[in-house]
């Protein structure tokens, strides 16, 4: 009975070194991923972004050394959702109507860096949020 103890608890302090080993390399490395996406968000720029509010999720994956990081976001109006871990695809569905005018925008995200445990499948990863505004037309 002792030893039995002794394994699990071994075998879960292993599990989560494993865990925190993959998440100290592969958390920074979708930190630079959500980086490069703002810059290229930015780059679209605010009249482009707001034509794809209600259009649902806009999924993206990017392998990097054998690991498959997942980014998932979506344009919406400011201040509809917080965070998008929870967010079903319908919930996102709600486009602009006609004649409605919306200035600011958010784009919300995260990316999940998929991992290989001993026990199992796990996913994690950073979120982020843009906020953008239209310009003042002269």
């Amino acid at each position: 009975m002792k030893i039995a103890f002794i394994i699990i608890v071994a075998l879960g302090v292993l599990w989560i070194g494993s865990i925190k080993f993959q998440e100290k390399t592969r958390v920074p490395v979708a930190f630079k991923l959500i980086d490069k996406k703002i810059q290229e968000l930015k780059s679209e720029g605010f009249d482009k972004l707001v034509q794809k509010v209600g259009t649902g999720y806009i999924d993206e994956n990017t392998v990097i050394d054998g690991v498959t990081y997942s980014m998932r976001y979506a344009v919406t109006r400011m201040g509809d959702f917080k965070d998008l871990r929870n967010v079903k695809e319908e919930q996102l569905k709600n486009a602009i109507g006609p004649g409605e005018t919306i200035k600011v925008i958010d784009v919300l995200g995260y990316v999940d860096c998929m991992t290989v445990i001993p026990f199992g499948y796990f996913k994690m990863g950073p979120s982020f949020i843009l906020t953008m505004q239209k310009e003042q037309e002269n």
